[in-house]
Parts: C-alpha cells; structure tokens; sequence
C-alpha cells in the first residue's frame, strides 16, 4: 500500500523551506495534547468507532437506502470514502434542487430509507430544507416509528437542528466542538457513511494513525506533507493566484473537491500580521474530461496557476484483443487504467513542457488506509502552511455576509 507525492521543484524547494516548516511541525505536534485543538481528536477512538459500527448495523436492519443530507465538509468526506466500495445505496442531499427534490418525491420508497442529517452547526440553510422535505416523506411513510429512521450529526449547541433533535428524542452523534467541518472527516460525519457503505473503521484509523506519524515527523526527506506544503508555497512564491487539483477517476475526483474546501476555507484569508489577503484559490478539475476543455487556455492562455494530479492506482478491468484493435492500442495495454493514465501522464508532461509548476499525488483505490492516510497528510500540510501565510486555518468569517443576505431574502 502506498501514497506518493511529488513534484517538479521538490528537493530544492523542501530545502528552502526546510528551517520554517520544521519549526511548524514542532508547533503542530504540541496540540496533540490539548483538547481545544483539532489535532486531539484527528485521530478517531475505538470507542467511537465501535459506537457508530452499532448505529450502521441498526441502519441496516430497518432501511436499504441511507440518505445522508449535509453540504460541504458535512458531506464531501462521505461521498469520497462511500466510492471506494458502494456494498449499500447512500444517496447525498446537498444544495437544494427543485428537481432533485421533485424525483424524490416521485421515485424515492422512503418506506426504506434512513436519514442521517449532518450540520456541524445545526443552521446551514440547505440542510434544513432539505431535512424539512425529507422528513416530510419520512413522517408519512414511516408513521409511528419514524424517529427509530432519523439521526441528526452535529456539535453540541444551540443550532435550529440541534434544538429539534433534542426537542423530538432524536438520536444525536457529535462532531467534537473544535473540530470544524472541513476537518471532520474522521469524526461521526464521515465514518457513518464510510462504514455504513462497508469500510471497517478501523482501517481508517490505521490510516489516519499513519500519515499523521509521517506528517509530524521532523524527518522532511519522507515527510509527504512537508512535500505538499513545499508545492504548494512554490506556488507562492512564483505569484501564482490559482491551483488547479486535477482528479483522474471518480474517487480521487471527489478527493479534489474535499481538497478544494479544505484550501479554500482554511487559507483564503487576511493576515494576521498585516492585514494583507493570502491563500491561492484551488479549483477543481476532472480527468479526462476536462483535458477538452481546459486544457488549450492552460497552454495557451494567460493562466496564473499551478496544477496538481491526483489519481489511485486502481487498474479495473482488461481490455479484450477487440478492444485493442478496434482502438489502436499496443498490445501492452492490458487494462482500461492504462488509457486513463496514459491521459494523465500525456497531459502532465505537456505542462511540465511549457513550464507550469505541477505535482502528482497517487494512492491506492480501494485502500480506505490509503485515502485515510491521504486526506490527514493533506489536513496536517494545510496547518503548516496557514502558520507560514499568518492565518487563522479555522473559521469562515466570508461566507457569514452571505448566510445574512440568503436569510433575509427567505425569513
């Protein structure tokens, strides 16, 4: 099982870096220990894995449909995990589509289903009105036992979801209070669906357990996150305003909105120093497809950017001799994943032609130790890099004006 992180710049610029990101990392490994700060609890119990294990196993008793509905960090590490194996249907209600919401209506056996309603805050606007209509359908098929179907994730507080989980006898799983939505993926809000969609928790405690030994250590020649920070302040360093994070295949697709979330909110900020805006916005690709429509202005047009592979190194199934032929292929080219990466590499190789800064980040498909492993490297990498931006990794302070806006509009 591996995870691989590399880039065009890499020994020279670790080196460069090397004296401030070792200091961040020791930092970082003193918050271990104190149970205000996230890293405490990056790492999930036992007994909260075995808590939730239980919770699956009701779930399945009673339900063949999981329908998760959070948004953003309350849904996106579910919907990676819930790729890599998809043994049980999840069905992910995100922002609010009327026509999403109409086909529901229409098609969904809601007799059948169980809701997991995941808020961190217990407010977000979308997750409450799609928790209205979905519990609309769940009260009326299910009748009497419809509270024995629903299970809200959430921290402790006074949120509007909050309130009524405990108003109504709602079973509740809580997200520790400093650990923020975009760093949860390792609590109740990602585990539910990972193991619900047949991952053994444990596997991605081993996983987490791991890339959070390599992150930490002060040994920066194998520490991946050191070589994720190096890429990403090369970016800065080069005036770059953007990293595009390029996913091939559809888990490490879903893996590159996690990661987008995860920079955008966390770095996109104002300086503690000087007041000055930072961060580097991160958006999100899909390979190969968008090779057909990106591509040619990355070449060719003005594009202030580097730009980050991701990809797992799931080969799929054989190509038969038709296939082959009929395609023009080398007889060599045993697998599907041999055309994907050859796609990947073909474009990788373009930029790196014409100069962009570019990265490539691997690991194994169907390993949840592996994606595990992946997303702590890359949560311990943002950590050091908001200490050498001077920003606050936590909280969202801009997207607060907008909830106001939205809420006056509806309320």
């Amino acid at each position: 099982m591996t995870v691989e992180f590399t880039f065009s710049e890499n020994r020279h610029k670790i080196r460069s870096f090397q004296t401030r990101i070792l200091k961040s990392i020791e930092n970082i490994r003193i918050k271990l220990n104190d149970e205000n700060h996230l890293l405490h609890y990056l790492l999930p119990k036992k007994e909260n894995i075995n808590e939730i294990s239980e919770v699956v196993k009701t779930i399945k008793s009673s339900s063949d449909t999981l329908i998760c509905a959070g948004i953003g960090g309350s849904s996106l590490a579910g919907k990676v995990f819930s790729s890599i194996k998809k043994k049980n249907k999840i069905l992910f209600f995100e922002g609010v589509e009327p026509q999403k919401i109409e086909d529901a209506a229409k098609h969904l056996d809601f007799k059948n289903c169980f809701l997991n309603i995941i808020s961190k805050s217990g407010n977000t606007i979308e997750t409450v009105v799609n928790s209205a209509f979905l519990l609309n359908k769940l009260k009326g098929a299910s009748k009497s036992n419809w509270k024995e179907k629903v299970l809200l994730t959430a921290s402790a507080g006074e949120g509007k979801l909050i309130e009524w989980a405990r108003k109504e006898k709602i079973k509740i799983l809580e997200i520790p209070e400093p650990v923020g939505g975009r760093f949860s993926a390792f609590t109740a809000a990602g585990l539910l669906p990972a193991i619900y969609s047949g991952i053994d928790g444990n596997e991605i405690a081993d996983g987490v357990e791991k890339g959070q030994k390599n992150a930490l250590s002060l040994k920066t020649d194998s520490n991946l996150s050191a070589k994720i920070t190096g890429f990403y302040l090369s970016s800065v360093e080069k005036k770059l305003k953007n990293i595009i994070v390029w996913g091939y295949g559809e888990t490490a697709y879903l893996l590159s909105l996690w990661i987008q979330q995860l920079w955008a909110e966390s770095l996109g900020k104002v300086s503690q120093r000087d007041r000055s805006k930072k961060g580097l916005l991160p958006v999100t690709l899909k390979g190969s497809e968008d090779q057909h429509s990106i591509l040619q202005f990355l070449k060719e047009g003005d594009a202030s950017t580097s730009v980050m592979f991701i990809s797992s190194n799931y080969r799929g199934p054989k190509m038969g001799s038709f296939e082959r032929n009929f395609s023009g292929l080398k007889q060599s080219k045993l697998h599907y994943s041999d055309v994907q990466r050859a796609l990947k590499e073909g474009t990788k190789k373009s930029l790196e032609n014409d100069s962009l800064l570019v990265s490539d980040c691997s690991f194994d498909y169907d390993s949840a130790k592996s994606l595990s492993q992946v997303m702590t490297l890359f949560i311990i990498s943002t950590l050091i890099i908001s200490d050498f931006l001077n920003v606050n990794p936590f909280g969202q302070k801009g997207v607060e004006e907008g909830k106001k806006i939205t809420k006056s509009l509806l309320t």
